[in-house]
Formats: C-alpha cells, sequence, structure tokens
C-alpha cells in the first residue's frame, strides 16, 4: 500500500467492518485528517503537496488526541470512536512502513519524547557534546550517567509553521577520583533541538545547540 489517503480509509473501513463496526468513509477521512493535525479533510486537502511531503519525512508524530476528539464527535459510540482511531492510525503506520525511506512513526508527540529523549543515543550524544566534555574537563570527574530531566515545547507542533524547536533539560552525572580535590561531579545541560516540519506531522532533524555548567562545586569559603 503506498502513501494514498484513500486507499489508507479503505482498508480501514475494510477491517472495522469486519469488526462488526460500520462507519462512513467520510468519517474516516475526517479521523485521518485529525491524525495529521488538521481540522478537517478539506483543510489537509487545502494542501496539495502533503501526499507527496510526509513520505520523506525521518519521523512521523500523529495527534491521536485530536483524532480521538473528532472521532468521538462523528460518532454516537465512544469505544466505535476509539476503535476507529486506532485502525485509521495502524493503516497510516502500515502505508508509511511500506515507502522507500524508513521512518520512525509516533502516535503522539510525547510517545515520541519518551523514546527520543530516553534512549542512550541521545545520551550519548550529550555526554559527548563539547560543552558538557568542557564542564567536565574541569571537575575530578568521570562522566558516569545521563539524566532528562524536562521538555519544553516552544511551540505545539500542530501549530508550528515549518520549524519545531524543543528545549531538552537535564544532568550528567559523574563518579568522582577520590585522589584529588573536589571540584564539582554533576553537570546541568540545556539542549536546544530543532526539527524541520513537513506535512505538519513529519519531521527532519536540523541541529542541537548545546549549554552545559558545573554544579556542586566547591565552596572556597568554607
Amino acid at each position: 500500500m503506498s502513501w494514498n489517503p484513500s486507499s489508507i480509509v479503505v482498508f480501514a473501513q475494510d477491517s472495522l467492518r469486519d469488526s462488526g463496526i460500520v462507519v462512513s468513509r467520510g468519517h474516516l477521512f475526517e479521523v485521518f485528517a485529525a491524525l495529521h493535525s488538521f481540522r478537517t479533510y478539506a483543510a489537509y486537502r487545502a494542501v496539495p503537496v502533503v501526499d507527496e511531503l510526509l513520505p520523506s519525512a525521518e519521523i512521523v508524530c500523529f495527534d491521536k488526541e485530536r483524532a480521538r476528539k473528532r472521532a468521538i464527535a462523528l460518532s454516537d459510540n465512544a469505544a466505535d470512536a476509539e476503535a476507529i482511531v486506532e485502525v485509521v492510525l495502524e493503516e497510516c503506520k502500515a502505508a508509511l512502513g511500506e515507502t522507500d525511506k524508513r521512518i520512525r512513526v509516533y502516535s503522539s508527540a510525547n510517545e515520541f519524547f519518551d523514546d527520543e529523549f530516553s534512549s542512550s543515543d541521545f545520551h550519548t550524544t550529550i555526554m559527548l557534546s563539547g560543552p558538557v566534555n568542557s564542564e567536565f574537563s574541569d571537575t575530578n570527574a568521570y562522566m558516569s550517567d545521563c539524566e532528562v530531566e524536562e521538555i519544553d515545547e516552544l511551540c505545539e507542533l500542530a501549530y508550528c509553521d515549518g520549524e519545531w524547536n524543543l528545549v531538552v533539560m537535564g544532568k550528567v552525572y559523574g563518579d568522582q577520583d577520590p585522589d584529588r580535590m573536589y571540584w564539582g561531579d554533576t553537570v546541568e545541560f540545556r539542549a536546544t533541538v530543532t526539527y524541520t516540519v513537513i506535512a505538519g506531522v513529519g519531521l527532519i532533524f536540523d541541529d542541537m545547540h548545546v549549554e552545559a555548567s558545573v554544579l556542586h562545586e566547591v565552596d572556597l569559603d568554607k
């Protein structure tokens, strides 16, 4: 199945019918559009390049909560609405999985946060960054662990125009060298991560800027 909204909706309708849920294609198109952060399918269709651009993304963060609200508004049965969203979402994921490019697909931005910024790859990138390394070089500690504590969206993905900036904050901890004077063992970092937004929910990594500073420094007045 290629990235074609009509094909996705047909497959979703067939799957739902097999499970005993009868729903019109019109309603499914509306749920499909909501997953892409559009208020209506008409608004989705008003952006003619969406179907072409989305398969070129590295990451796709669908808007499952918006789709759920849209499905409930269109349905008399809340349980059916939940099932409809799940089926349309799975058909969208399946369609992206059959494109030529491997795309990481998430049901929501929060799901993306949990996967991306808790990963060992991201932690390693932070620990190897110049600012964090520079700060640790002035301590008696050796980096051992990284922890993300907070993620701020400067603008919600659904309302971003071309660029999505995230501020990721946390700490990098170190093991102390007992043979050297204590001069801090924790570095606080702030990483501004920028993604190019395509087709509303598609992302391509653009840049990351890291700032860092040592915490728990020795009090020289004591």
